[in-house]
C-alpha cells in the first residue's frame, strides 16, 4: 500500500532528526560544560597565579603551616627577612621554636579558639627569636585556609615587623616612669607657656598638686626678688640659643619663697618650630645654708665666733675696690 510505504518513509525520517536532535543536545551540552571548566581553570589557574605573586612579593611576611602538626610548608622572603631564619631553616620547624617563651602560651590560646571554630581568626603581638638572639616583634596575623565543607589542612600567618613601633613604646615607658620618678621638679609647657604635664616632685617642692599647676601658666611660682630685665634675659636666652640654666628664686603655693637651680630648654619639630618648653629645677635653699655655714666658719673664730683675718681681708679688698671707683680714702684702725 502507497501509504503504508509513506508513513515508513515518514516514520524513519522522524528518527533520523530527532536522533541528530538529541546528538546536537549532546554535542552542545559537552562544549557548554568543556567551556566552563576551561574557564574554571582557567580561573583557578589565575587565582594561583595571583597568590602566588602575592604570596612571593607581599610587602609583609606570609608563611603557609600545616593545622595539625604545626610546621612550615611555605614561606615567602619577607617572612624569613622578619624571623632572622632562611627557608630552608624553616622547613619543617614549627613557629613555637623561634617563639619568645612568654608569649607561647598567649598563642596557644588563640589557636585552640581558632580550631574550635570560635573565631574566625586572631591577630596577636608576639616576640620572635632570631637565629643570632636578636628579639623582633611581629603584628601576627592566623587565618584557617577552609575547604569546602571540610575542616582546614593548612593555616596562613602573615606577619608585619612592629619592632621600631615597640621600641618607640618602650623608651615612652621608660621616659614616663624617669619623668614620674626623679627627684627634680619637671615641667612641661605647649609653646605658650601653659602647663600640660608636670610630675610628683613638681608637687612636692612647689605644693602645687598636678590638677592645680596644669592649665595654669608658670607664674604662678613667680616671686618678687628678680627684677623684669632678669626675665628679659632668660627669655632672650631661651629664644636664642634654646636653654637657659641658672639660679633663681621662686614661691611656694604657701607663699614661702625658697632658691632653685633652673634649667629651661625649648623643644623644637622637624621645621625649627617651638612646640614646647621643659623646665628641670629642684630646690638648693640647703645647699645655700651648708655653703652659709661653711662660709661663716671660715671667716670667724671656732671658740670666740669673732671675725677672723680671712673676713678681715675681704672686707678690706672690697673697701679698696669700692675707693678705686669713688675716688674716695678708707682708714684701717688696728689694735
Amino acid at each position: 500500500c502507497p501509504f503504508s510505504l509513506y508513513e515508513e518513509y515518514y516514520s524513519q525520517v522522524w528518527l533520523i532528526i530527532c536522533f541528530i536532535g538529541v546528538l546536537l543536545f549532546i554535542i552542545v551540552f559537552l562544549v557548554i560544560n568543556i567551556t566552563k571548566r576551561r574557564l574554571a581553570e582557567r580561573s583557578l589557574k589565575t587565582s594561583e597565579q595571583n597568590f602566588r605573586a602575592f604570596f612571593e612579593m607581599a610587602s609583609v611576611g606570609v608563611a603557609q603551616l600545616d593545622i595539625r602538626s604545626g610546621k612550615y610548608k611555605k614561606i615567602n622572603q619577607k617572612y624569613c627577612d622578619i624571623v632572622g631564619f632562611g627557608m630552608e631553616e624553616l622547613q619543617g620547624r614549627t613557629s613555637d621554636t623561634i617563639t619568645h617563651p612568654e608569649d607561647l602560651d598567649h598563642q596557644q590560646h588563640q589557636m585552640e579558639l581558632l580550631l574550635d571554630g570560635l573565631i574566625p581568626e586572631f591577630t596577636i603581638e608576639k616576640r620572635y627569636i632570631q637565629k643570632n638572639s636578636t628579639i623582633v616583634w611581629p603584628y601576627l596575623t592566623v587565618s584557617p585556609l577552609w575547604r569546602d565543607g571540610e575542616k582546614p589542612d593548612y593555616i596562613l600567618g602573615v606577619i608585619r615587623d612592629i619592632t621600631a613601633r615597640k621600641k618607640a613604646e618602650e623608651r615612652l615607658v621608660f621616659a614616663q616612669k624617669v619623668f614620674d620618678n626623679s627627684i627634680e621638679g619637671i615641667v612641661v609647657t605647649d609653646a605658650d607657656g601653659t602647663i600640660l604635664q608636670v610630675n610628683a616632685a613638681f608637687s612636692t617642692i612647689t605644693g602645687y598638686g598636678a590638677a592645680e599647676a596644669i592649665g595654669q601658666n608658670p607664674r604662678i611660682l613667680k616671686s618678687d626678688k628678680h627684677l623684669p630685665s632678669f626675665y628679659e634675659e632668660m627669655w632672650r636666652k631661651i629664644t636664642t640659643e634654646g636653654q637657659w640654666a641658672g639660679e633663681t628664686w621662686n614661691r611656694r603655693k604657701n607663699g614661702q619663697t625658697y632658691p632653685e637651680w633652673l634649667t629651661i630648654s625649648a623643644v623644637q619639630n622637624d621645621t625649627g618650630e617651638i612646640t614646647n618648653y621643659v623646665s628641670i629645677f629642684h630646690d638648693i635653699s640647703q645647699q645655700l645654708q651648708q655653703q652659709e655655714v661653711i662660709q661663716y666658719q671660715a671667716q670667724h673664730d671656732a671658740l670666740t665666733e669673732l671675725p677672723n683675718r680671712v673676713l678681715i681681708n675681704d672686707r678690706l679688698e672690697n673697701a679698696l675696690e669700692k675707693i678705686q671707683r669713688s675716688g674716695k680714702q678708707v682708714a684701717l684702725a688696728l689694735p
